[in-house]
């Protein structure tokens, strides 16, 4: 009899000895699994984060860039504001003929410098502000009155060129790229359409005058 029971219990103890072997391995399987997840979830925030620090980075590099350019420009801006300045104060403010302006602007080899766009170079950069500024300084000392003129377009955009006060003509708008005589008119495009922007005239300011729509 006690044989028996003995040997019952022996097969209870292995019954709940692999019951407690199996559910111990369901649990293994199942901790792996979380395990593995944990890794893969781990492995995917490194990824995000990587990422974020390469795009912080990159954000970090375009604003030293940005305030590399707004720096360059303050100081263009704060000289070319000096020498207005100091030109409008040394001018003659003499007027002329339409005719002494051509022979002016024959003289004159603003139009002859090469345009510089800031694009390419942002420190030596010659675009229409520089060309205006340095037409306007030739002009100041020949001790002839003239004025920068500023077009504003759509879509924030503008473009400077100069005016001349003439005796027979009245002002008279040039290009000082070209040289051309432009004929401002509100709702005009300035450069005749073969612009693939939005060149539409909406408002011009001068010296003397601000027009617009």
């Amino acid at each position: 009899m006690k044989l028996v029971l003995a040997s019952l219990v022996l097969v209870l103890l292995v019954a709940l000895s692999i019951q407690t072997v199996t559910e111990i391995q369901s649990q293994l399987i199942t901790a792996n699994k979380e395990y593995q997840n944990t890794v893969e979830s781990l492995e995917q925030c490194v990824k995000e984060h990587n990422a974020i620090k390469r795009k912080l980075e990159v954000a970090e590099q375009n604003i030293s860039e940005l305030q590399q350019e707004i720096a360059i420009y303050k100081q263009q801006i704060e000289k070319l504001t000096m020498e207005n300045r100091q030109f409008k104060q040394n001018a003659i403010r003499k007027s002329i003929t339409f005719d002494q302006l051509m022979e002016f602007l024959e003289r004159d080899k603003t139009d002859q410098h090469m345009y510089i766009s800031s694009d390419v170079d942002k420190t030596n950069f010659f675009e229409c502000v520089q060309f205006t500024y340095t037409l306007l300084r030739n002009a100041y000392k020949e001790g002839i009155f003239a004025c920068p003129v500023v077009i504003y377009f759509p879509d924030e955009l503008s473009h400077m060129i100069i005016a001349f006060n003439t005796t027979d003509e009245g002002w008279v708008f040039i290009e000082p790229q070209t040289d051309e005589i432009i004929n401002l008119s509100i709702g005009k495009r300035y450069y005749s359409g073969f612009r693939d922007w939005d060149d539409t005239i909406i408002r011009y300011e001068t010296c003397f005058e601000t027009r617009e729509v």
